[in-house]
């Protein structure tokens, strides 16, 4: 599961640094440096993943045990499968948005 959730992490991660990037000051050496974006996405993947399994234990007291080991490998795989995919159509709106970063600093956009 733990390969699972740091896959799902990181895609939105990909997104986050994407959609909700922020202006970095380089003249700081300490800080939290994330926007908004980030800090939501930092503090709610960190509450999801402290509390989750609490809760899904307590829930659900038989769906959190070794009986269910099966379920991890194709979860992972799943996930995985989610974050190349997003990988790949990041990669397409990455180009997009620095196209018009550099237009804007040309003076075309």
């Amino acid at each position: 599961m733990h390969v699972a959730s740091l896959f799902l992490f990181h895609r939105v991660a990909i997104w986050t640094s994407l959609l909700g990037a922020s202006r970095g000051n380089f003249y700081q050496s300490f800080g939290n440096d994330l926007s908004f974006a980030g800090n939501a996405t930092l503090g709610g993947a960190s509450l999801v993943m402290a509390l989750a399994p609490a809760l899904l234990a307590k829930l659900r007291p038989g769906l959190v045990s070794p009986d269910h080991w099966w379920v991890l490998p194709p979860t992972a795989a799943v996930a995985a499968v989610i974050y190349f995919a997003s990988l790949k159509s990041a990669a397409a709106v990455f180009r997009t948005r620095r196209e018009q970063l550099v237009a804007s600093l040309e003076g075309r956009g």
